[in-house]
């Protein structure tokens, strides 16, 4: 029987170096060999993964912590905001100078000083 293994990126398939190893590469393919699927659960956006993490064997990704979830390349479920509660909220945070992000599935929005503060 297959299972289905989910795997966090930072901290679980990338480490310090900010790569996947070879170790976990091999892994991952015996996970597939084995016939499991294999799914990244993150809470980076759609967007934010890339780099040899997009280009692992992946059945299907969980992204902004449940925001968006993708199987066989498709969305199948995206949690956008309604848009006057979002311009509420925008509204709110830039008037109280809360830095914020906004995440889509192509896009990261994000007011100026995130970067610095992260």
């Amino acid at each position: 029987m297959s299972k289905f293994l989910f795997f966090d990126i930072d901290g679980t398939l990338v480490g310090k170096s900010r790569h996947v190893t070879e170790k976990t590469k091999e892994a991952i393919a015996a996970a597939k060999n084995a016939g499991n699927k294999v799914f990244l659960c993150t809470g980076r956006a759609p967007t934010s993964i890339v780099g040899d993490v997009k280009a692992l064997p992946i059945d299907g990704i969980v992204a902004s912590a449940g925001g968006f979830v993708q199987v066989d390349g498709k969305y199948i479920f995206k949690n956008y905001m309604d848009q006057y509660t979002l311009s509420e909220m925008m509204t709110l945070f830039v008037n109280h100078g809360v830095l914020f992000c906004l995440e889509t599935e192509h896009a990261i929005y994000q007011t100026p000083g995130v970067n610095e503060f992260f």
